[in-house]
């Protein structure tokens, strides 16, 4: 099954693996050890848009840029895809909204709405929306390949 109320079609697993690159839905099989997967997210293609859902990297791996790598990958295959937009919701869990939001803004995307305030309003959020957009055909992977590099100087 897909992820809650998405159909099957409109789901595409990154799958992050120790001595590899993300990956999507291409035919194959592999075996993978528990500790082999650094991390991974799923892309839901709606339309002009994909959404980022589940986006995750073992703890033991934070911190080293792939939660970036993913962000671009799943950039790319919106791109792949036709989507003219990224879309995702950050669940802070503790984490700074402010750290989060400039983290995102690098990444090209804007916040669309904070929510779950906490006592010190918008900057204690527990989530946020943020979206990143382009015109059609203005984007390419090859402008994301390059994009990433610049990001992990």
């Amino acid at each position: 099954e897909a992820i809650g109320f998405y159909s099957p079609e409109c789901c595409h697993w990154l799958l992050l693996v120790a001595g590899g690159t993300p990956t999507g839905a291409e035919p194959s099989l592999s075996l993978l050890r528990s500790e082999q997967l650094l991390g991974c997210a799923c892309c839901v293609h709606l339309g002009a848009a994909v959404f980022l859902h589940a986006l995750a990297v073992r703890p033991a791996w934070q911190g080293r840029g792939l939660g970036t790598v993913l962000m671009v990958e799943g950039q790319k295959l919106a791109v792949r895809l036709g989507a003219v937009r990224v879309e995702g919701t950050v669940d802070l869990a503790g984490l700074s909204a402010d750290r989060l939001r400039g983290y995102y803004e690098r990444l090209g995307g804007v916040e669309l709405q904070a929510s779950g305030f906490g006592p010190s309003g918008a900057a204690d959020a527990t989530q946020l929306r943020l979206r990143k957009a382009w015109e059609s055909g203005s984007l390419s992977e090859a402008d994301l390949d390059a994009w990433l590099r610049r990001l992990q100087r």
